[in-house]
């Protein structure tokens, strides 16, 4: 390290009573050692260019500390080369803010750190160099995480944990967040766009974790693949990308998303509802989950899609149908009937409904396959999530309070 502002310091340092302490010079703050406290309503700024926080160890000393009860702005990058993860520690207050208006910055070092509250503000981008974590809240304001190797870990279960994300703040690289029910904010992308996505878990059942990138590549999608959007079959994928989702633990989980694909689509020859989210997994492409034409809509930077119910984690891309089938088409019957329109996926038309209702799927061993409650709504054809491959027979129940529906239906993919 060349020579530090602070002379490297390897005693006892407290920040009691000033509120602010800046520091300027040509190479920032060298911690060899020392026991750094920064209390409450304390803000230590090290500021310029230069203006770094190195955390090391004398060869003949122990490694310092940084307790953290304030804040931390740095202007300058961030490496921890001790086996500590230092603000592992840390008051409710503590916050590290990384700001440069002109120059990235880096978060590095041969061990990771646990940040508490983490605010960046570079707009040139923040690179993540290490498998830091943070336990708090993380406010992204300006500019890219590049995180090409490690993930962000997102160790704070509240759905709120990450705020103020946009078109000019968001992950280029791996977000892993604790998770429990609710909705959860992945604010990911590559290098040319945020990609949004929007994940709502309504039975995270055996896991804890959920994961997001978005990668630029596509697996292969060729003719004969039979996957079918609203009933009509999907002829390509949109060349822009793809969602991969994952769990480093999930034994089941039951999950709806939502993603606000950047991307130039042809909205004057062909609508929304041609378009849908395909997930591949386990090797093959799948329909899987609940399609809704009303789910899809154009934005003014590319498209609004929607999944539901889905059951697997792995890559959701972007496909493209032939024509739209309609929302609501005019039935012969009144009631609730199987819808086939040619195709080898039956649909199930409901009229406008003034109870609430439950759906029960039965495979032809007599086995609960699916079940959905559904409250009073407008009426609307409901694609149901059929498993598998093959021609069977299936049973539907509809049951609504003092009567019930039964309705066969025929798989014939």
């Amino acid at each position: 390290m060349r020579k530090a502002l602070l002379p490297a310091v390897s005693g006892f340092l407290c920040l009691l009573l000033c509120p602010c302490l800046p520091a300027r010079a040509q190479a920032g703050l060298h911690n060899q050692g020392a026991h750094i406290v920064v209390q409450p309503h304390t803000r230590l700024a090290v500021l310029g260019s230069q203006g770094h926080y190195l955390h090391d160890a004398a060869a003949d000393q122990q490694a310092g500390s940084l307790r953290l009860q304030g804040t931390l702005l740095l202007q300058g990058n961030w490496t921890n080369l001790t086996a500590d993860t230092l603000l592992a520690a840390y008051a409710d207050s503590a916050r590290v803010i990384f700001q440069n208006d002109s120059l990235p910055q880096h978060i590095s070092g041969n061990f990771p750190t646990i940040f508490p509250h983490l605010s960046l503000q570079t707009p040139a981008g923040i690179y993540w160099e290490a498998a830091h974590q943070v336990n708090g809240y993380l406010q992204l304001q300006a500019g890219r995480i590049l995180a090409p190797s490690y993930p962000v870990l997102l160790n704070h279960p509240d759905s709120a944990a990450l705020f103020t994300a946009g078109e000019q703040a968001y992950i280029q690289g791996k977000l892993l967040r604790k998770v429990q029910q609710g909705t959860y904010l992945f604010p990911v992308g590559n290098a040319a766009a945020l990609q949004l996505a929007r994940i709502r878990l309504t039975a995270p059942e055996g896991f804890t974790w959920l994961g997001m990138e978005f990668v630029d590549s596509l697996p292969a999608f060729h003719a004969g693949v039979e996957v079918e959007v609203a009933g009509t079959p999907v002829v390509e994928l949109v060349p822009r990308g793809s969602w991969r989702i994952w769990s480093p633990q999930a034994d089941s989980l039951l999950y709806d998303v939502e993603l606000e694909a950047r991307t130039t689509l042809d909205t004057t020859s062909s609508q929304a509802g041609q378009y849908a989210l395909l997930l591949f997994s386990q090797g093959e492409w799948q329909n899987a989950g609940i399609h809704r034409n009303e789910d899809q809509h154009f934005t003014p930077a590319g498209i609004h899609l929607m999944r539901r119910q889905l059951t697997q984690t792995g890559l959701l891309a972007i496909g493209k149908g032939t024509v739209v089938l309609p929302v609501a088409p005019t039935p012969q019957q009144a009631g609730p009937h199987i819808v086939y329109n040619g195709s080898s996926r039956p649909r199930l038309w409901l009229p406008a409904m003034q109870q609430a209702l439950t759906l029960e799927l039965y495979t032809p061993e007599g086995r609960l396959w699916w079940q959905q409650h559904l409250s009073p709504q407008a009426a609307h054809l409901l694609e149901l999530p059929l498993p598998g491959k093959g021609r069977a027979l299936y049973l539907l129940r509809i049951r609504q309070p003092g009567k019930q529906h039964t309705l066969k239906l025929y798989k014939g993919q």
